[in-house]
């Protein structure tokens, strides 16, 4: 029916309420700009049903549609209703990674050319309130010079999609003389816009991994999950390999865990712009262990998901516990306000800290948690491995572990 954009048959199939919310004629003019002789809705490319709760059931369903992007439609069914439609959701899907890859490659080749109003004219405003074009052509000037210019392709990759952005990482042959590459990450709108809202540009990391001094430490405080017991939640970075985890290559956070929620595989069920958008902001995080308060940081900002970060205050509003035997526990990005703990304060397991946030140096409302020998933050310590105790990895009991990148866990 949405292939023939035959708004009457689809229409009829409406429960009451959906009939009331939207008209036939709306209906069909909501078809009206997604399917077209140039743009037909094609074969299906995935399809699922998810149960939504109460007894609703959703249908999602991926269908090729247009040559950089698919289609993506979901309709919910309410128990009882002779399948009769109670939501209906049609969108284009993010665009396909060999396109996604294409338009970063393009945006770096103005990069190379040091062509900084270029960039900024395909850039979201607050990505151009924040870098004004002298301060991107001094920066552009500086890194890539006459001798050090932007060289070939060494390897690049889409390796974030979430909400309305993509992440394009890249790496590229810099200054030859000392084999130091320069990489490049770019984050852009997906969904057709493709404006930049965010870029960064830094030598490459060191192929090797630097040994880990603390590799073979036994962890003597005994920790849970810093969550609600019965909340899962996923881990986006941990592990030791920097493919699982991008903190490896940092002494204090070599061993840390960075942890939203996700759901049908994502972090957001809406446009992703907002934070109250995210599944995970505004979580209670608690304390996983006895310890003292050693420092808390509670009046920092919230950014703007995917077009702010804070590099200055990068741990953003945060609770350090003193755990005893040197560990110290950082637990960081928290909500502006909501820290309810104060320096010298005595906190047990389960004890409320504050709620999930989105402040200091983040793309999306998360939690970074991690395990160190002293109390400085930035550099100053060294990371300690860390492990959790009785919790679920992917639905299987662990008496004690430490969770890997891909994984859901949760406190039983």
């Amino acid at each position: 029916m949405v292939a023939r954009k035959n708004s009457a048959a689809l229409f009829a199939r409406f429960n009451p309420e959906m009939a009331r919310g939207i008209s036939q004629k709306q209906l069909l003019a909501s078809l009206d700009p997604l399917i077209s002789d140039q743009a037909p809705l094609g074969k299906v490319i995935t399809e699922s049903i998810r149960e939504e709760g109460g007894g609703v059931r959703a249908y999602i369903g991926e269908y090729q549609w247009r040559a950089d992007r698919s289609l993506t439609l979901t309709f919910d069914f309410a128990p009882g209703s002779g399948d009769k439609i109670a939501g209906m959701r049609i969108r284009p899907a993010i665009e396909r990674k060999a396109v996604a890859l294409n338009i970063g490659r393009n945006i770096v080749a103005l990069i190379a050319a040091r062509d900084a109003k270029s960039l900024l004219a395909r850039s979201t405003p607050e990505f151009s309130v924040m870098v004004p074009e002298l301060t991107l052509q001094g920066i552009l000037n500086t890194t890539l010079t006459e001798k050090s210019p932007l060289g070939p392709l060494v390897s690049d990759r889409i390796d974030s999609v979430e909400g309305n952005y993509l992440r394009y990482s890249a790496e590229y042959i810099w200054r030859k003389e000392n084999e130091q590459n320069l990489a490049v990450v770019v984050t852009f709108e997906a969904g057709g816009a493709n404006r930049i809202a965010g870029a960064t540009i830094r030598p490459a990391l060191p192929k090797k991994l630097q040994a880990d001094p603390k590799a073979d430490y036994k962890q003597k405080s005994h920790l849970m999950l810093p969550f609600a017991p019965g909340e899962e939640w996923y881990v986006v970075w941990g592990g030791t390999t920097r493919s699982q985890n991008y903190h490896v290559d940092y002494p204090d956070q070599r061993h840390a865990f960075d942890l939203v929620i996700r759901k049908n595989g994502k972090t957001h069920p809406d446009t992703g712009k907002e934070n109250t958008d995210y599944y995970a902001w505004g979580k209670t995080i608690v304390a996983p262990a006895v310890g003292t308060v050693v420092e808390a940081v509670n009046d920092l900002p919230d950014n703007k998901p995917g077009r702010e970060t804070d590099t200055k205050n990068a741990a953003g509003n945060h609770v350090v516990l003193d755990l005893g035997n040197s560990e110290y526990l950082l637990l960081a990005h928290l909500q502006n306000g909501s820290i309810r703990v104060k320096a010298g304060d005595t906190v047990k397991p389960g004890d409320a800290l504050g709620l999930c946030g989105n402040s200091g140096n983040t793309s999306e409302p998360h939690l970074h948690i991690h395990l160190q020998d002293r109390p400085a933050l930035l550099g100053e310590a060294l990371g300690l491995p860390m492990t959790f105790s009785d919790y679920t990895a992917d639905g299987k009991k662990t008496a004690s572990g430490s969770p890997i990148q891909g994984q859901t866990i949760k406190q039983p």
